[in-house]
């Protein structure tokens, strides 16, 4: 039972579901922009594959925020809560764990391609494997684990009397105010491991790049064109800075709302519970901005978006679409300073570390194509020809076929010197 009066529960319940409605919508246009990008032929990342996985997560938990309080039982129902508000509270709890297991992988593939050179065969390898058993496991685990202990324990933590697992938690159902502990043990905890480990990924990896571009710099690198003045380390910082800022917005209020709440259970800030109500269903909007800003920092630098390499290791033809963002991604890289370890596919390395390459060879002399041979696209040495008309020499009159007196057969120069023949 909570102790905000019915007119402040309505005012919370209602600004939930609106939220939820906002970010039920936003997250069919994230899904189906990248069924578009899929059916139009772009090929799949890494990156594409885990923000689907991570927009199915919001897709699963969104239509249980919009029902809002529907399923929470009446007091003097509340030790024997109905199965959808049961429901409701393992997706809730599931899928919001599941959502910032992948966010925190979206910035693991960075680190690791970035920080400790892998491949991105590597990390596909690792994607379709540990990245799902990890994703899915932990909060497989988050969510289980209480529905055991709580029977075996029988009496709540907070009141010390029978209470359940699943019941009122003002917007929704979720886990009980009698069993608050729970709260932060098997979700809260979870977050926070999650967003702390995206925070040291995402500045190691910003303090890579912020290297690998002073580096750059100093050997005069990086290109000063329009289509690279708005750097990419300042469009990953901005795209890095939007997903934590998400992330803060979306779990602090709820978090100190929570911890208010269990710390003052008698009387709690409303105003604080309205931001919980309204940011914390907000999630798959705030995760669209996020998207669709990249879509546009894509298209102004082209970085960090679709790196156009099929991350699976074949490397089809691409056209179209397909084909510009295989080269934005390779005009991307070398705005990082990274180079490939196996084609053009991973990313390693930086310009500073590269073994100077020796100056090129000088141009041949072009022959006319009649003389070339080919065998098998090497081109072997031309042989000249003396057909009419004649080449000139480097004598002011043209010797004779024969020779000119200095033994040279024809080939020989002023003083004698061998001169190649020059045609018309």
């Amino acid at each position: 039972m909570t102790v905000f009066n019915e007119s402040e529960v309505n005012s919370l319940s209602l600004a939930s579901r609106v939220s939820g409605t906002l970010s039920l919508i936003s997250t069919l246009a994230i899904l189906g922009d990248h069924l578009y990008n899929r059916i139009r032929g772009a090929p799949a990342t890494s990156s594409s594959r885990i923000i689907l996985w991570w927009t199915m997560c919001d897709l699963i938990v969104t239509p249980f925020l919009v029902l809002g309080r529907d399923f929470v039982p009446e007091p003097h129902d509340a030790l024997s809560p109905s199965v959808w508000c049961k429901a409701q509270g393992v997706v809730i709890n599931f899928a919001y764990i599941a959502s910032a297991c992948w966010a925190m992988l979206m910035a693991a593939t960075s680190y690791l391609a970035v920080c400790w050179k892998w491949s991105l065969r590597d990390i596909v390898r690792y994607e379709r494997t540990w990245f799902h058993a990890f994703a899915w496991g932990l909060p497989l685990i988050m969510t289980v684990v209480p529905i055991f202990t709580a029977p075996i324990t029988r009496n709540s933590l907070v009141t010390h009397a029978p209470a359940a697992l699943w019941g009122d938690a003002i917007y929704y159902c979720w886990i009980s105010n009698g069993w608050a502990p729970y709260r932060m043990y098997f979700f809260y905890n979870a977050i926070i491991g999650c967003f702390i480990l995206n925070l040291i990924m995402y500045v190691r990896v910003g303090m890579e790049i912020w290297r690998v571009f002073n580096e750059a710099n100093t050997m005069g690198k990086v290109s000063s064109t329009p289509h690279t003045r708005f750097h990419a380390r300042y469009r990953f910082a901005i795209k890095c800075s939007m997903y934590l800022a998400v992330f803060v917005l979306v779990y602090g209020f709820a978090l100190a709302n929570r911890v208010e709440t269990l710390v003052n259970p008698d009387n709690p800030l409303f105003a604080l519970a309205m931001l919980h109500g309204i940011m914390f269903p907000l999630k798959g909007t705030l995760n669209a901005l996020v998207y669709f800003s990249s879509h546009l920092m894509a298209r102004v630098g082209g970085i960090l978006y679709h790196s156009g390499d099929s991350t699976d290791g074949s490397s089809g033809q691409k056209t179209g679409t397909s084909a510009s963002a295989s080269h934005s991604a390779s005009h991307s890289r070398m705005e990082f300073g990274l180079s490939s370890r196996t084609g053009n596919v991973p990313l390693t390395g930086s310009i500073a570390s590269q073994t100077p390459r020796p100056p090129a060879s000088p141009a041949p002399m072009r022959w006319p194509e009649s003389d070339i041979k080919s065998a098998g696209g090497n081109y072997a040495a031309p042989v000249p020809t003396f057909e009419k008309p004649r080449p000139t020499y480097g004598s002011a009159s043209p010797a004779p076929p024969g020779g000119d007196g200095s033994g040279q057969g024809g080939r020989g120069g002023a003083g004698g010197a061998p001169q190649r023949p020059m045609y018309f």
